[in-house]
């Protein structure tokens, strides 16, 4: 199984995932996506006010197939896929 990794970022707040995840695709890894953008979220400090969390999928060969955007987490009210 192909294993990709989530690196997150809210403003200036950033997470880079060094382990990644194996997940069976693409879609599957654009729904694990919502997952990380949401404990991102969650773990930001109080005193940051975020706006938008984008997650960068990135395949195991390094490449980002994929970009998503979330404007509203956990609620997830509205989320924006981009292919790179």
């Amino acid at each position: 199984m192909p294993r990709f990794f989530f690196n997150a970022r809210s403003g200036t707040s950033f997470s880079q995932d060094w382990d990644g995840f194996e997940l069976p695709d693409i879609e599957a890894a654009r729904r694990k996506a919502g997952q990380v953008a949401e404990q991102f979220w969650n773990d930001l400090p109080p005193a940051v006010s975020p706006g938008a969390v984008i997650v960068e999928i990135i395949d195991e060969s390094g490449q980002k197939p994929t970009t998503v955007a979330f404007s509203s987490v956990p609620r997830h009210l509205s989320v924006e896929t981009q292919s790179c």
